[in-house]
């Protein structure tokens, strides 16, 4: 299994990251490829205390916790 904390795959990490657009407060933490489902596995989080607007009011709050959520992205490449 390859994971992004072999830094040699740091092109792959940067790809994601811009493909993905990950700005401030996000940080893409950890990325994984599993061979035998065939999938990449991306995790994403921020620092407690980040600030994020409001989807109401767009009033800037601060986040300490967030639920773990799955997303799945068929076909990433094509």
């Amino acid at each position: 299994m390859w994971t992004s904390k072999n830094r040699e795959q740091y092109v792959i990490y940067e790809l994601f990251k811009v493909a993905l657009q990950v700005e401030a407060p996000w940080e893409l933490k950890e990325i994984s490829f599993d061979d035998q489902e065939q999938a990449w596995h991306l995790f994403m989080d921020f620092e407690p205390g980040a600030e994020f607007a409001c989807p109401l009011c767009g009033k800037a709050s601060k986040a300490h916790v967030a639920p773990l959520k799955v997303w799945r992205h068929l076909d990433f490449w094509e």
